[in-house]
């Protein structure tokens, strides 16, 4: 009987494809880094000028959403990033969707002498996930 000797198997690059794929898909794993939201988290400092076109403004960085609501709380206008991240930047013009943002219908006309609240989201990061913090609030009269 003769001696068997075992030829050992060389991987090729097709052999480890799998390997690679998988090293690939790793960092769209639940147990990834969570997006980069931005510079800051918190509150923001939010201004509003009344008068015939309000236009709102904050600092010091990007928010998600910008919602003015009626004195009952109804929302007359709603503006937001197309993403989860906080890209949604100063100045917004009440009735004028920023450039490259979203509205979730069209503005509901303001009435001359009435009172209205406008808020600002960011999302963060909690034990969770992501969510939705109220960043920043202030009233102005049309």
């Amino acid at each position: 009987m003769g001696t068997f000797v075992a030829n050992p198997v060389r991987p090729t690059r097709w052999m480890l494809w799998p390997l690679w794929f998988v090293g690939a898909l790793a960092p769209l794993a639940g147990c990834s880094e969570p997006p980069d939201l931005g510079p800051c988290s918190g509150s923001v400092e939010l201004t509003a000028t009344g008068g015939s076109s309000p236009t709102f403004n904050w600092t010091p960085c990007g928010v998600n959403l910008l919602t003015v609501y009626d004195a009952a709380g109804a929302s007359m206008w709603t503006v937001h990033a197309p993403d989860t991240l906080n890209t949604l930047f100063p100045p917004v013009t009440y009735g004028r969707r920023p450039a490259g943002a979203m509205e979730d219908s069209a503005a509901i006309p303001l009435r001359s002498g009435f009172g209205y609240t406008v808020r600002v989201f960011r999302v963060a990061h909690d034990l969770h996930g992501l969510t939705s913090v109220q960043a920043g609030e202030t009233n102005f009269r049309y």
